[in-house]
């Protein structure tokens, strides 16, 4: 049952008790009553039947008629009395009849309104827990509810995280592509100021002419001495039987001729070790001056046109004193290396 039904039952009660309570009044007041006249009709008995017959009449033989009218009346209104005692005597036991039931009826009410007490509590407890469960779940919503703004305003922040990089990337990419095209440009322009260089150093053509015809010249006495070998091992298969003094003479010729071999191999060997350590040198040389170029266009970019020109004039001197530097080393190589050779010859 709800609230409105446990207040309905209350009333109800109440309305109950008043009624007891004025049927115990109703009751006591004809309690009084009957006691009344069950005393009144005692009094009445006792003073003009249970008297017995007086002196006078007993002496006359005979009663005044107002005495016997008087006891009749009396006798009727008796018997009035008892049956209005009667009448009474049955309320009351209705009215206690009545009384007990309204007691039960009472009880039983009693025992529903604890019941609903019970029920109102349980309710009641119930509806607290209820309302304790809502509160927490309004509680985690209204936090749900927070982390879902703040999840919204890092992903709106992200958004624009993103959008300043991308757009920053596009520049980036942009910048690079023109970098690209001017380092395309600087290596193209360094590509033709080194074969400018080159074409006009009649040295280094030289020295490379030099190179070449000591290479042809090494290639001449290596071919003389391997044809030398194959000229002194022929007759030494064909004398197998000759003397011992001529095989030591082949023996010591072709011992000879392999000596020589071998220090043309190792002179050979060496002189090639140090050309490619120049040649590494001038590459390295070569490596820095694009270094420098990349620092030049670096620069190029951030600095004045007439800051440019005077570095770009610094840059490429300096670019042509260290080709000139690999290329007087170079020639300091090739001219000993002739010298060790024409020594060996």
């Amino acid at each position: 049952m709800g609230l409105e039904g446990s207040e309905k039952l209350e009333h109800e009660i109440e309305q109950v008790h008043d009624n007891i309570e004025n049927r115990k009044e109703e009751v006591s007041t004809l309690q009084d009553m009957a006691n009344d006249l069950e005393k009144l009709t005692d009094h009445i008995e006792a003073t003009y039947i249970g008297r017995g017959v007086p002196h006078d009449h007993a002496k006359t033989g005979s009663r005044k008629p107002s005495s016997g009218q008087l006891i009749a009346t009396m006798q009727n209104e008796i018997d009035r009395l008892k049956k209005e005692g009667d009448k009474v005597s049955i309320l009351l036991m209705q009215e206690r009849k009545k009384r007990k039931e309204l007691e039960s009826a009472k009880n039983n009410l009693l025992n529903v309104y604890d019941s609903l007490k019970m029920q109102k509590a349980s309710v009641s407890s119930m509806v607290n827990r209820k309302q304790r469960a809502a509160k927490e779940e309004q509680k985690i919503q209204e936090e749900f509810e927070r982390q879902i703004t703040d999840l919204l305003e890092e992903q709106q922040q992200l958004k624009l995280e993103i959008e300043r990089l991308e757009a920053e990337t596009e520049r980036a990419n942009s910048e690079t592509e023109q970098y690209e095209k001017q380092k395309e440009a600087l290596e193209e322009e360094y590509e033709e100021l080194r074969n400018e260089c080159l074409k006009h150093d009649p040295q280094l053509d030289a020295e490379i002419r030099t190179l070449q015809d000591t290479f042809e010249e090494v290639e001449r006495t290596l071919t003389k001495q391997v044809s030398d070998a194959k000229i002194a091992d022929k007759p030494l298969k064909d004398s197998m039987f000759n003397s011992n003094s001529e095989k030591e003479k082949i023996m010591h010729a072709l011992e000879k001729a392999e000596k020589d071999a071998d220090i043309y191999s190792e002179f050979i060997q060496q002189y090639m070790e140090q050309l490619e350590s120049s040649l590494e040198k001038s590459s390295t040389a070569i490596e820095n001056a694009q270094n420098r170029l990349a620092e030049m266009t670096a620069h190029l970019a951030e600095s004045s046109d007439y800051d440019n020109d005077d570095d770009t004039d610094g840059i490429i001197n300096e670019t042509d004193y260290e080709l000139d530097t690999s290329q007087s080393e170079f020639a300091t190589l090739t001219t000993s290396s002739n010298k060790s050779i024409l020594n060996e010859s």
